[in-house]
C-alpha cells in the first residue's frame, strides 16, 4: 500500500518502479511522518551478501527540508544498524551539499574523496 506514495515522491533515488517494489519488499525502506504528513523515507541495504555493511539514505519532501528532518532520519537508520549489528554507511554526490550538510550532522565524515578529471 506504500508503494504509490513512495513512487510520488521519489526524486531519483529509486531507478524506477521494480527497485521501489523491491525495497519494499525487503523491508529496506521506512516511511517517516510527523503529524499525519509524511515527512519522506528512509532506505537501506546490505552491500555485500553476508558482510555487516549496509548503505543508508533518504529523501525528504521538498516542503520539509532544511528542518533537520533528514539528519533524524539518518540517525534512526544508523542507529537502528548498531543496534542489530551491522556497519551503516553513506555517501552522496559532491554536489549535493544538502545530503552532505546532513550526512555531518548526523556524525558520518568522509575519508575519502572521488576526483574526476575532465578533458
Amino acid at each position: 500500500s506504500d508503494f504509490d506514495i513512495i513512487r510520488n515522491i521519489n526524486e531519483a533515488v529509486f531507478e524506477n518502479e521494480e527497485e521501489i517494489i523491491d525495497s519494499i519488499e525487503r523491508e529496506n525502506i521506512r516511511l517517516f511522518e510527523s503529524n499525519n504528513h509524511l515527512i519522506g523515507f528512509g532506505i537501506f541495504q546490505r552491500i555485500i551478501p553476508n558482510r555487516p555493511e549496509y548503505d543508508i539514505g533518504m529523501l525528504v519532501i521538498p516542503e520539509f527540508r532544511k528542518q533537520g528532518w533528514g539528519t533524524l532520519i539518518v540517525q534512526y537508520l544508523a542507529d537502528d544498524c548498531i543496534f542489530n549489528n551491522f556497519r551503516p554507511t553513506c555517501g552522496c554526490a559532491i554536489e549535493n551539499w544538502g545530503s552532505r550538510k546532513c550526512l555531518e550532522k548526523a556524525g558520518f565524515t568522509s575519508e575519502h574523496r572521488m576526483l574526476k578529471f575532465e578533458f
